[in-house]
């Protein structure tokens, strides 16, 4: 119990610290303007947004904050040290700069293994030299790997539960037909307590010292009696974002958020049954850092055949109108319609294109009958009464024919040029 304490009680303190809080403040701020496109977007594809900015931006921080909580716990008990003097904090502090330059190519799998194999080829050459007083490169190669390891599980827990907020519905031209889909866009920040080693000559330390169980650490190997001696274990408090930027046109986006959320997680397990692999030897540490991108390559390459050679979900249909999305509170929610139906009839027309379902709330401003068809086969009747009020129903159709303006010709999409081709639109 006194582990937990201490480490809640480190993560807390980053939280409310006005310097370390600052942090949190800065990303809460992109957050939110990354947030207000969103919102732009969702109107301008569904006539109304389905979030507020702040209610994304504040699930994004809370979030956050619990799985930094969970992590922190996770790696203290695993025991993973750092030398307060390496470079790792290098590969927190590139978290933060992926969210201003989305590149798969400095997200930890990548920044990690490039750090931990320099460290791997310096730090020996720094000991023949007699410079072992040189830290910067000094860096445990099981607490490396079992960083990454925790903090992909911990993302892929994050991406199931919050994954899916603030998806934006787009479409694409598959063969001969329009498509519809969701691109997805989530970070959160997480304030992290990490365990440093810190010389014991430093008696303002003092008061964070750590007294571990006989039994700790769970993960064996990650430090030794000579590495203890002289120095003081300290938990620091560190920033790091993680986040999730994809589009599907095969699930929903719920269920996207799902299977990349398990698959990420999964991935996270089995670089930390690595990190029990590397203590073998030296050749073990070495192969452990070169699969971390490997193996995170495969991950981003199933994703991506799994939407390629999947079945679209959304598609245009000579039955009726095909429904993408439906807005919470909306008309079309109160009648239970759902994402995935089919809109056959509109009092007793056949739709051939949406207009005409418009058409009829125009002619008929109290009254619609719809004939609705399921995703799984099955028609109902649906007869509702509208208030004089409202005069949408919130839902969003995959088109039959779309401006060329908003067509993802490419399902590899990038969600940054996606924002802005919308957010011109809107303001057209």
């Amino acid at each position: 119990m006194e582990i937990i304490y201490t480490v809640l009680r480190n993560v807390a303190y980053a939280v409310v610290d006005p310097y370390s809080a600052l942090m949190i403040i800065l990303m809460g701020i992109v957050f939110y303007i990354s947030n207000k496109k969103i919102i732009v977007m969702q109107k301008s594809v569904l006539g109304e947004a389905k979030n507020t900015a702040i209610e994304l931006t504040v699930s994004q921080i809370v979030m956050g904050i619990l799985a930094g909580a969970v992590l922190s716990l996770m790696l203290t008990y695993l025991g993973v040290i750092f030398n307060s003097d390496s470079s790792v904090f290098i590969l927190f502090i590139l978290t933060i700069v992926s969210v201003f330059i989305p590149n798969k190519h400095i997200s930890l799998a990548y920044t990690a293994a490039i750090l931990g194999i320099i460290s791997m080829v310096i730090n020996p050459i720094l000991g023949m030299l007699d410079m072992k007083n040189i830290m910067a490169f000094d860096i445990n190669i099981i607490s490396l790997l079992a960083l990454v390891g925790s903090v992909y599980f911990v993302q892929g827990i994050l991406t199931v539960i919050d994954g899916s907020r603030g998806a934006i519905p787009i479409f694409a031209k598959k063969e001969n037909s329009i498509i519809g889909g969701f691109a997805m866009k989530r970070n959160w920040i997480f304030p992290l307590a990490l365990l440093m080693l810190f010389r014991i000559e430093d008696p303002a330390m003092a008061s964070n010292l750590i007294e571990m169980p006989k039994w700790w650490p769970i993960l064996k190997g990650t430090y030794n009696a000579s590495m203890m001696a002289g120095i003081l274990l300290a938990l620091v408090p560190i920033y790091a974002v993680v986040g999730v930027n994809t589009a599907t046109f095969t699930r929903t986006s719920k269920s996207k958020a799902r299977l990349l959320g398990g698959m990420n997680a999964v991935y996270g397990l089995i670089i930390l049954a690595l990190s029990v692999f590397a203590r073998i030897g030296y050749a073990a540490q070495a192969l452990s850092l070169i699969l971390i991108p490997v193996l995170y390559e495969m991950l981003l390459k199933l994703d991506y055949n799994l939407e390629i050679k999947g079945k679209a979900k959304y598609v245009t249909t000579d039955e009726g109108l095909m429904i993408l999305d439906v807005t919470p509170n909306s008309p079309a929610n109160k009648m239970g319609i759902n994402s995935g139906d089919v809109i056959l009839e509109a009092n007793g027309i056949n739709l051939a294109m949406e207009e005409n379902i418009f058409e009829e709330i125009k002619k008929l401003p109290l009254e619609l009958k719809l004939k609705i068809k399921n995703a799984k086969g099955t028609v109902k009747d649906i007869n509702y009464i509208r208030n004089r009020e409202e005069k949408k129903l919130g839902i969003v159709f995959v088109p039959k024919v779309i401006p060329e303006q908003v067509v993802v010709n490419n399902e590899k999409i990038n969600i940054k040029k996606l924002i802005n081709k919308f957010k011109d639109d809107d303001k057209k």
